[in-house]
């Protein structure tokens, strides 16, 4: 596919898409309101919610998502960032 290169890792925009479509969906906000550059916790997302949006996440991208990344990174997009460079 077109996302990913040879060494099978996803391009950093597409997942950061998926993440921010996934947390929009999940918090029933628009999607100009899941800005790249706040936390998931400014977002209002809670354990369970993100519970959920990395068990969607590992779904779409096919490969594990820790849910420590989702909360522990400064801004959606430094997991983005974090999470192309995990192996598939």
């Amino acid at each position: 596919s077109t996302d990913e290169d040879a060494a099978g890792t996803l391009d950093v925009a597409t997942i950061e898409a998926c993440l921010r479509g996934l947390v929009a969906e999940v918090r029933g906000m628009p999607l100009d309101q899941v800005r790249r550059d706040v936390a998931l916790a400014a977002l209002g997302v809670d354990s369970a919610e993100a519970a959920h949006v990395a068990a969607r996440l590992e779904a779409r991208l096919g490969r594990r998502v820790p849910l420590s990344l989702l909360v522990e990174r400064p801004t959606l997009a430094d997991v983005a960032a974090a999470l192309s460079e995990i192996a598939a």
